[in-house]
């Protein structure tokens, strides 16, 4: 079951340490869908992001993060 990314669960569940509940909810979240989530919240909540994937899902978002930063310039570098 692939889950909906909510930003702002996922912020309020790193706040009050709920990593338990945010893996559960990371590990149902597609990586593409992580990987743009990922875009918008801050660096220290995106390490805590990165330490609660699994080595291979994580090898996933990151692969997809670069991607979309690759976009992102390109996009910039032509608007």
């Amino acid at each position: 079951m692939i889950e909906t990314v909510t930003l702002s669960l996922w912020e309020d569940l790193i706040h009050s340490q709920r990593w338990e509940e945010l893996r559960a909810r990371l590990t149902a979240t597609h990586s593409s869908d992580i990987a743009e989530a990922m875009g918008q919240i801050h660096a220290k909540e995106q390490a805590v992001v990165f330490r609660l994937l699994s080595r291979d899902h994580a090898a996933q978002v990151f692969s997809r993060r670069l991607t979309h930063c690759r976009v992102e310039k390109c996009a910039q570098m032509f608007a």
